[in-house]
């Protein structure tokens, strides 16, 4: 990812969204180092139709970066036109938008489609905060199975909070068979994810359990950090 591609990527608060994830390979454009330049790129690209540059020209848009007024309605237009053209990232943003009514009213229910489309495109933050969504039943019917598999889909990405809220879900989700051990587990996860945890959780966690199964616990969560490359 060029320079400008991480400072926007950060700009767009995206949680810890991992870097392939964000934006396909095949996507990423080559844009100009000097900072007005690349503004000046991203609209002329944008307006040629490449998507990965309209979802960034939106983003400017939608942030008003560099001193201009914000305009998340427009940049909910720029977003779309990415979006239909398989960005995910954009769908991101689309699903956010209507999440939090950043451009007319909550709309879970939008929200909820525009998300499975990022998932689709392996944007981590979608699949954490559809989970969110399918925990209850805004927008639709609760599904927390589906719910329980996006978060540990999200921690795969690099989202700490969705290992935490895994861990949540087993043991104390009425939709979920409860098992104190595989949540201590994601707790642990959770923490060399980088995720603060409240040693109040963990401790409850933990006396649910024998020595044997919070050592195993343990084990299992630095094998699964480990294979993922946190630790």
């Amino acid at each position: 990812m060029t320079k400008w591609l991480a400072i926007l990527a950060l700009v767009a608060g995206l949680g810890l969204v991992d870097g392939a994830s964000a934006v396909l390979a095949s996507d990423r454009p080559s844009v100009p180092r000097s900072y007005g330049d690349a503004m000046r790129w991203y609209r002329k690209s944008a307006e040629k139709g490449d998507p990965a540059a309209q979802f960034y020209w939106g983003l400017i848009l939608e942030r008003g970066i560099q001193g201009a007024r914000p305009n998340p309605v427009a940049a909910q237009a720029w977003y779309r036109k990415a979006a239909k053209q398989g960005n995910g990232l954009a769908a991101f943003k689309l699903g956010q938008m209507a999440h939090l009514g950043l451009v007319g009213p909550v709309d879970a229910a939008d929200a909820r489609r525009w998300y499975e489309q990022a998932v689709g495109r392996g944007v981590a933050a979608a699949a954490y905060n559809l989970a969110l969504l399918l925990e209850s039943d805004a927008g639709g019917p609760a599904m927390p199975k589906r719910a329980l598999a996006l978060y540990a889909r999200a921690a795969r990405g690099g989202v700490a909070m969705a290992a935490l809220n895994r861990g949540r879900m087993l043991a104390q989700h009425p939709g979920v068979p409860r098992n104190f051990e595989a949540a201590f587990m994601w707790v642990v996860i959770a923490e060399g994810l980088g995720a603060e945890v409240d040693p109040a959780v963990k401790k409850a966690f933990a006396s649910q359990l024998s020595a044997a199964d919070i050592a195993d616990a343990s084990v299992r969560a630095n094998a699964w950090l480990a294979a993922r490359g946190a630790k």
